[in-house]
């Protein structure tokens, strides 16, 4: 699949790569299936990973087939190594073809320094179907 550049009206659907810490896999999921409602393909390491498959290398092939890396940010993720290794896949998508970053604030944390500068949604107070369907729906607009 090609994802060099923004999908246009009647392409193929919008694919997104969810960045989370297994701590917050409910935020994740809820995400999730907020974005395959309105029609986006995502990018999830619990369906997307094999078992038997190099973690590493996988996660990097699903960086490279998104358009937009939707980071969820608590404390856990900011601490992660795996998270810093997809914002640094991430940085290299954006600038080898303009991939797109959106951070949500699941809990009060520090933003991640390779995130300096880039749009972020806030749902501390919980993700609730509101504020997830804010961040959501901010994706196609960001594209556009």
């Amino acid at each position: 699949m090609s994802t060099d550049g923004p999908p246009s009206s009647g392409s193929k659907p919008l694919t997104v790569f969810i960045s989370y810490s297994s701590a917050d896999r409910w935020g994740a999921l809820a995400v999730r299936r907020l974005l395959m409602d309105r029609g986006c393909r995502v990018w999830l390491n619990v369906f997307n990973t094999r078992v038997s498959e190099d973690v590493k290398r996988e996660l990097g092939e699903g960086i490279a087939a998104a358009y937009v890396l939707c980071l969820l940010l608590s404390p856990a993720a900011v601490d992660s190594l795996w998270i810093a290794e997809e914002i640094a896949r991430g940085n290299e998508q954006a600038e080898k073809r303009g991939m797109r970053f959106i951070a949500v604030q699941l809990r009060p944390c520090r933003s991640p320094n390779q995130l300096a500068g880039e749009d972020g949604l806030t749902a501390c107070k919980g993700l609730t179907l509101r504020s997830a369907s804010a961040a959501c729906s901010r994706l196609p607009e960001e594209i556009a």
